[in-house]
């Protein structure tokens, strides 16, 4: 498949080839693997992992465009109640709040300056489900970024940073 791929951006049919990819994909290894012109991520104020353990820079060494995905992580900084599952997370997102909120800051603010703050990051892919979001969203990203520690809004335990695990 990827070399039809391939086959298919050196004839002009397709302009760039791109992969959408999971932490556990261990993207890095993949854009190694295959040189993807983009790769599409998770990447979050609460999920730094590819920050962390280097793979954004592996990626941009190796000429890939991010485009980073899950910037509002289901939504999980907004919600006011926590799925079942996510009853333990509660003390840990009520910390990043209080972080956030001492920075004169809003966690939808917080959430997309995070990413854009982000050298590595070409492009950053949101969620909208109404105008109004869309709107805030819009608002959020033409304000100046807030002063925020960002590292200090990380979470590291996957069963909250992966919404499949919900």
């Amino acid at each position: 498949l990827w070399r039809a791929l391939r086959d298919l951006k050196e004839q002009g049919t397709v302009g760039a080839i791109g992969i959408s990819a999971y932490v556990a994909d261990d993207p890095a290894a993949l854009a190694q693997r295959f040189r993807p012109d983009a790769m599409q991520i998770p990447f979050s104020l609460l999920d730094q992992r590819l920050l962390q353990d280097g793979s954004l820079a592996r990626l941009t060494d190796l000429g890939v465009e991010i485009h980073a995905r899950s910037l509002f992580l289901q939504g999980l900084l907004f919600m006011e109640t926590m799925p079942e599952k996510l009853r333990n997370a509660a003390p840990l997102l009520a910390r990043v709040r209080h972080h956030i909120a001492a920075a004169n800051a809003t966690p939808l603010a917080a959430a997309l300056g995070f990413a854009l703050s982000r050298p590595e990051v070409d492009v950053a892919v949101v969620g909208a489900t109404s105008r109004h979001e869309l709107d805030e969203i819009l608002a959020a990203a033409r304000a100046p970024l807030p002063d925020l520690d960002w590292a200090a809004c990380a979470l590291d335990d996957a069963r909250i940073l992966t919404p499949s695990l919900w």
